[in-house]
């Protein structure tokens, strides 16, 4: 039985989660890079196990595959900015990536 394009609820619920709350968000697409086993081992460093609605991320009802692929997608659509000359400081390269911190 599918939930709203989702396998089931409990994979749509982590989904949601993911994509909806900021830390779980940052986490799965800056630190992680859409890697579900990361965002796994890098929530579980900030305590975070399942999500505040009881869902385990280990859960056997959570559809890993999916989450994994549906992530994947949203890597593919997020570009490095790439260097860049910055001629107030006499021409010393500068990166010009996003700074985020969790």
């Amino acid at each position: 039985m599918s939930y709203n394009g989702w396998t089931n609820w409990e994979t749509w619920n982590v989904a949601m989660w993911i994509g909806n709350d900021e830390m779980l968000s940052r986490i799965m697409t800056l630190s992680a890079k859409g890697d579900w086993e990361m965002f796994k081992a890098l929530a579980m460093q900030f305590g975070i196990t399942k999500t505040p609605d009881g869902v385990e991320f280990e859960s056997p009802e959570v559809n890993q595959d999916e989450l994994r692929n549906a992530h994947a997608e949203e890597q593919e659509d997020f570009v490095e900015e790439e260097e860049g000359e910055c001629s107030v400081l006499e021409g010393r390269r500068l990166l010009k990536t996003r700074s985020f911190y969790i």
